[in-house]
């Protein structure tokens, strides 16, 4: 897997975030900034078959997209197994697509697989761009406090807009993976210093990710490697209703999609539980003694002060405050540890 990158200059905003408790519930009240380019891939689809191209890939409608609009999907095998889950921006001459950096190379090598057929390139610019994010409910202030004048960003979610600060050229689009309106911020590696700074000077706070991952979990938003996996099918993810269009054309995965949506019933769905401090992430979910899942992200969340986690589990009833037992990791080092875990609505914190 490629090496994670931090552009230039970066590091320094970020060097005293070791508070991801208050830092989460800073931001939930106020604003917080956070530096996503370790975090994500950002990658560019250019050539004149581009959106005919990627439409044939992608779970959500990509051609009615106009410049500055986007929206969320999942990449599919054609069986349904997940390749990954992007959000994608459509620009005059180019599709950005934005996805975990751990699908990275996945991604690359299955459209890279079938661009060849049509005249359409992907280019990996992660290297060349950084990603920040302002999260909170003053974060369109905060943006316009930096950037010297009122900025109006789409209130609809993938929405975007060019703008500048500090003379710096950014595209800020419209975010809601921690549950508010905030924004995800695009520029050159080589000025996000520059921009991270009129941000903080704005007077946003810097936060460190596992913050920004507590304000995700609270928002009950899914990411890889957390609670998505590629044995994961969309309708089983939760995010079925911003991520699958099923009035589009066809796509890559659509026979096993709409199989399942025409059986009414996914064999998994994305939950919201209540656990025990001593929960972690891989820890086995049971009911009646037998297995139906494992805990994904686990968070403390500072805003409910309780623990709380994300996770796929078999079934489609699993009705708030149905409680199930969490069998802990340490049990298969020989220690006796179990826990109780009690189905929570989701999101956990609106």
């Amino acid at each position: 897997m490629t090496e994670p990158i931090t552009p230039a200059g970066l590091s320094p905003f970020f060097a005293d975030c070791n508070d991801p408790q208050g830092e989460a519930r800073h931001a939930r009240a106020t604003t917080g900034l956070a530096n996503r380019s370790e975090q994500r891939a950002r990658m560019e689809l250019v050539g004149p078959d581009r959106v005919a191209f990627f439409d044939g890939q992608c779970t959500q409608h990509v051609a009615p997209c106009g410049n500055g609009e986007g929206g969320y999907g999942f990449v599919l095998e054609p069986k349904g197994k997940l390749v990954t889950d992007l959000t994608f921006l459509a620009r005059e001459d180019r599709l950005l697509l934005d996805l975990p950096a751990s699908r990275s190379e996945r991604l690359t090598t299955w459209l890279s697989r079938y661009a060849m057929l049509t005249d359409s390139e992907l280019i990996n610019v992660t290297a060349d761009t950084a990603d920040l994010a302002i999260a909170g409910p003053a974060a369109d202030a905060a943006l316009s406090t930096a950037s010297g004048f009122d900025v109006a960003v789409p209130d609809d979610e993938y929405a975007a807009v060019d703008l500048q600060i500090a003379g710096v050229p950014i595209i800020a689009r419209r975010d809601r993976i921690t549950g508010t309106a905030g924004l995800a911020l695009r520029c050159a590696a080589t000025d996000a210093a520059t921009v991270a700074r009129a941000i903080v000077e704005a007077g946003v706070r810097p936060i460190c990710a596992t913050a920004f991952d507590i304000l995700r979990t609270e928002a009950g938003r899914p990411e890889f490697g957390g609670e998505l996996a590629e044995n994961v099918l969309p309708l089983e993810s939760g995010q079925a209703e911003r991520a699958v269009s099923f009035t589009k054309g066809c796509y890559c995965g659509q026979e096993v999609v709409a199989h399942q949506n025409q059986a009414g019933t996914p064999r998994k769905r994305l939950v919201g539980l209540l656990v025990d401090a001593a929960a972690r992430a891989g820890d086995i979910v049971t009911r009646d003694g037998k297995e139906i899942g494992e805990l994904g992200t686990v968070h403390r969340s500072p805003t409910l002060e309780r623990d709380i986690a994300l996770a796929v589990l078999k079934g489609d009833e699993h009705a708030p405050g149905t409680e199930y037992v969490v069998v802990h990791a340490d049990v298969v080092a020989g220690a006796e540890s179990h826990g109780v875990a009690t189905i929570a609505a989701l999101p956990f914190v609106t």
